[in-house]
C-alpha cells in the first residue's frame, strides 16, 4: 500500500486501486480508478497517482464541490 497527498487529495493505492480523496476530511472519498497492482518502489506509485490526479482535476473539484453542496 502507499499513500501521499497531491495539491487539495489524499491518494492511496492497494489492491489495484487508487482511491482519491479530498484533503478535507468532511468530504471523504471522491473516486476511485483502477491502478497497477505492482509498483517497484514509492516513487513510482507516487508519480503514478499524481499523472492520474492532474489528467482528472476538473472531475476530481466538480466531485468535491457536488460532496460539499450537499452537506
Amino acid at each position: 500500500m502507499f499513500v501521499g497527498i497531491q495539491g487539495n487529495y489524499h491518494w492511496e493505492l492497494s489492491s489495484g486501486e487508487l482511491r482519491v480523496s479530498s484533503a478535507n476530511p468532511r468530504l471523504g472519498h471522491l473516486k476511485s480508478y483502477p491502478a497497477p497492482a505492482a509498483f517497484n518502489n514509492a516513487e513510482q506509485a507516487q508519480w503514478f497517482a499524481q499523472g492520474r490526479i492532474d489528467m482528472n482535476a476538473e472531475e476530481l473539484a466538480a466531485l468535491a464541490e457536488a460532496v460539499s453542496r450537499r452537506d
